[in-house]
């Protein structure tokens, strides 16, 4: 038996191979089995340590297939691992599946960047809004949110309220205010950190400060 019976690779940068994922072969008969070959489809690749014919997997025994996705372009992308065995016809089988993407990140913001124009230091601006989306195939886990600069980010932001994981194409806000600290151009950002691979992403802000 295999396990598991189909692996997903999630949305990968095109031309990036990933970290390989691994099938379990498990000889579960009470005779040794031959494992005669291990073949793969689309743009994946495979390495296993089954043993070579004529040597067999005995009882309980088991092997290892380690399988990478390399996306050839920004599509979807899909494969098959294939274990014949025992001079069998019918292979085992496990599918593959993975996307290519263009844009190395999955976390989206809009708009990806705030003004908020001129404001009398030391006094709070009107709150602006941006939009996190996970754009990527798989849950994304937010662990910090940080503000750097003169800016704020409100109690009224649902990101900073998630408690689980921000599910595939799922949403939250982020809530900034401006509070200027001196005069003249002031700059800052928002820093998401989470489980995608660009991690942290930053929201970059700006403002000025003028004399109350």
């Amino acid at each position: 038996m295999l396990a598991p019976y189909s692996l997903s690779f999630g949305d990968v940068l095109v031309g990036k191979t990933t970290d390989a994922q691994t099938i379990t072969l498990l000889n579960t008969g009470a005779v040794p089995a031959q494992v005669d070959k291990v073949t793969i489809t689309g743009p994946f690749n495979q390495t296993n340590n089954c043993p070579v014919p004529p040597a067999t997997l005995g009882e309980n025994q088991t092997c290892g297939i380690e399988v990478v996705f390399k996306p050839l372009g920004p599509t979807r992308a899909s494969g098959n691992v294939s274990v014949f065995h025992d001079g069998r016809t019918d292979p085992f089988m496990v599918a593959l599946a993975g996307a290519g993407t263009l844009d190395s990140s999955l976390v989206k913001f809009s708009p990806a960047s705030l003004d908020f124009g001129a404001q009398k230091m030391g006094a709070v601006s009107t709150a602006q809004t941006t939009t996190l989306t996970n754009a990527g195939q798989k849950t994304l886990f937010i662990s910090r949110i940080a503000n750097e600069g003169d800016f704020t980010i409100a109690p009224s932001s649902t990101c900073e309220k998630l408690t689980t994981a921000l599910a595939s194409g799922a949403s939250c806000t982020l809530v900034v205010t401006f509070t200027p600290l001196g005069t003249g151009p002031r700059t800052g950002a928002v820093v998401v950190s989470d489980d995608a691979e660009d991690s942290p992403q930053r929201i970059r802000l700006s403002g000025t400060g003028q004399e109350r």
